[in-house]
């Protein structure tokens, strides 16, 4: 368990958008109930990491980096219109329609199966 979390934060020092990566880990571990106290905790870290990351320390460098960041990530949640992390949480959670219209208009039907015997 500690190599996991060891990995975690080196994993969150590699790039600024690696939190994303990582909350999707947490998500997955929630999900597929495999251990969903981890998954939780991971979800909760990456999370924090992102909110902090965008809203203290990039904007200290630029005022825009941040911003620029959710936009080329989450623009279409936000319309392609400039918006801080938190502007584009709200989007997501307003919008779960297009949360699932992302995950799946990207797979074939095959690969939806396949993915799915994951969560067993």
């Amino acid at each position: 368990m500690e190599d996991f979390w060891i990995t975690a934060v080196l994993i969150l020092m590699v790039r600024e958008d690696a939190g994303v990566a990582l909350f999707g880990v947490g998500i997955y571990l929630i999900l597929s109930r495999r251990n969903w106290r981890l998954g939780l905790a991971v979800a909760l870290l990456s999370g924090a990491y992102i909110l902090a990351l965008t809203n203290v320390v990039m904007p200290q460098f630029s005022p825009d980096v941040s911003q620029r960041l959710i936009v080329e990530r989450f623009g279409q949640y936000t319309n392609g219109k400039p918006a801080s992390s938190l502007d584009a949480i709200w989007a997501i959670l307003t919008q779960p329609q297009r949360i699932l219209q992302e995950i799946f208009s990207r797979f074939s039907k095959k690969s939806i199966t396949l993915y799915s015997i994951g969560f067993r």
